[in-house]
């Protein structure tokens, strides 16, 4: 997968991902999103929630990992 291998280490700013991807801005924080506090949470953002976990928009200036410790019982993930 192209994102894992380019950002399993060091992490990948939005900007770069929205370049790599090709998507619009609106359909890409919808997915990091999904897939960083979903209940299958394979990326971690750069930084973290604010208390009380309210502060879940994704900007711009958000740098994203791959969640070294998720881990699945299951084969089939489902992404929404």
């Amino acid at each position: 997968m192209y994102f894992h291998a380019a950002i399993a280490m060091e992490g990948a700013p939005f900007e770069w991902i929205q370049d790599a991807v090709q998507l619009e801005e609106d359909p890409l924080k919808r997915v990091l999103d999904s897939l960083t506090f979903g209940k299958q949470k394979i990326l971690n953002r750069g930084r973290p929630l604010k208390e009380g976990g309210k502060d879940r928009a994704i900007v711009n200036t958000d740098v994203f990992a791959v969640n070294a410790e998720f881990a699945s019982k299951v084969l089939k993930l489902t992404v929404s």
